[in-house]
């Protein structure tokens, strides 16, 4: 997974929102959008008080007028009490760079990629995801889910017990107990449940829940790796194959991490997932598919500029008009270079050529090794652009897509849900959290957004 943007200074004044389809301004220009906030603020001690009591936030008085941005986020929970996260610069010198590539690409596939053009180039800051603390270099933290201070797994083990086997269920109680704790101690609760109560957790939840809070609360007690497989399991499973979710999970995580996914899946299915991959898809697809499974990926944060010349002229090679295509040429750099290295070459191309890459791709293969290949290339430049893309999807469409729902909101709540929140917020100029709590109804709605990091 490739190292995810910093955010730059400052912010749209109050009552001139930067509207999504505006141009970014020309260089050396002032911008009328300003830059991001920085997702660094820290929590004050009455908001932790309120958050470890469980308490839901304070609504505005009658009349009040909401604010229409987003407010400042956490930093990351490890670093010292009061020490302020300083915001990134913006590096790049040509913030409409990008655009040149990208722009058919945007156009062509998915009309919500009109809203992120300015996403894609003047939104696009520093690769460098790290902070200052006390003169060290710690990585910041853009999840919405932390660890539970205090935790102490057999109490919540006999909290989740009375809940479970009150008369009616109290689904408030388990939420609260779920969602307020991280994946690692999720864990450590399910295993003193099945040792002091001689069953499994999972098991009893089933037993109490229904519908989409039965399959979010058993998603949340799944390893990351293990939910991972889960989903390739189904996006392989039964009458057609869901290539999306096998792009989606394969291009977002690290390789240490697809190692697991590929252990977690013999684990479970008792099988090869390689060979699952090879009896379900085709083509180049798969070579595609299979080298991502390989593990292969430079995860260099550093970038070469002698190998980013060395690529883009490669590339240009590649695209040129009666060459002929080497799609091997061109699997082999989007499944083995690093996403910051890619990111530098697409800009490079896009300075030095009118081709647009989505035009060959689209003239010279078909299908989905095209989708996937142009997908890689989205989630190399900014993938929490493409999570926010698939979201307003799910929630747009007739018929919300819980299912997506599901495992964006659960895979990404430790990852990088702030960095997409904002980016659904700057080209809907509404919150996920408005728009979950329009479309999606009682306890499974709570949830969602608490996983959003609203209660």
């Amino acid at each position: 997974m490739g190292p995810q943007s910093a955010r730059a200074q400052g912010g749209p004044s109050e009552g001139q929102p930067c509207h999504p389809l505006r141009r970014a301004p020309d260089v050396g220009s002032p911008s009328s959008c300003g830059a991001e906030a920085t997702g660094a603020a820290v929590t004050s001690k009455a908001q932790q008080a309120r958050k470890q009591a469980g308490s839901q936030p304070r609504t505005s008085e009658p009349g009040a007028q909401r604010s229409r941005f987003p407010r400042p986020q956490r930093g990351n929970p490890t670093q010292d009490p009061g020490e302020m996260e300083k915001p990134f610069e913006d590096n790049r010198t040509d913030p409409h760079s990008f655009v040149s590539v990208f722009e058919s690409l945007i156009q062509a596939k998915m009309p919500f990629f009109d809203h992120l053009k300015d996403i894609f180039s003047h939104h696009r800051h520093s690769d460098d995801d790290t902070v200052k603390v006390n003169d060290k270099e710690k990585p910041i933290y853009y999840g919405t889910v932390t660890p539970y201070p205090n935790f102490n797994a057999s109490d919540d083990t006999a909290i989740l017990r009375r809940a479970i086997e009150s008369k009616g269920v109290n689904e408030d109680v388990i939420i609260a107990v779920l969602v307020k704790r991280s994946n690692e101690q999720r864990q450590k609760i399910k295993a003193v449940y099945e040792t002091e109560n001689g069953k499994k957790l999972t098991d009893n939840l089933k037993a109490a829940l229904r519908g989409n809070l039965e399959n979010i609360c058993l998603a949340l007690l799944m390893t990351p790796a293990h939910y991972d497989a889960y989903q390739l399991m189904k996006a392989t499973k039964g009458l057609g194959t869901d290539e999306e979710v096998l792009t989606e999970i394969l291009a977002t995580r690290t390789n240490q991490e697809i190692q697991e996914i590929k252990k977690a899946f013999k684990q479970e299915y008792e099988k090869e997932l390689e060979e699952v991959i090879k009896s379900e898809t085709s083509g180049n697809y798969t070579k595609i598919l299979l080298e991502l499974l390989s593990g292969g990926r430079d995860e260099s944060a550093r970038v070469d500029n002698d190998l980013v010349s060395k690529d883009t002229k490669t590339l240009l090679k590649l695209c040129e008009h009666g060459s002929g295509f080497n799609v091997s040429t061109f699997i082999d750099l989007m499944t083995k270079r690093s996403y910051p290295h890619l990111r530098k070459v697409l800009e490079a191309f896009g300075k030095q050529t009118d081709v647009k890459l989505p035009t060959v791709l689209k003239k010279e293969l078909k299908g989905d090794t095209e989708n996937c290949l142009i997908d890689l290339a989205k989630y190399a430049w900014n993938t929490p652009a493409v999570f926010a893309q698939k979201l307003v999807k799910a929630l747009e469409k007739p018929g919300t897509c819980e299912k997506t729902l599901n495992r964006i909101l659960v895979s990404r709540s430790e990852v990088d849900l702030k960095k997409i929140k904002e980016v659904y917020w700057n080209c809907q100029q509404r919150s996920l959290n408005d728009d979950i709590e329009k479309d999606t109804k009682e306890h499974y709605r709570k949830v969602l957004l608490s996983l959003c990091g609203a209660f």
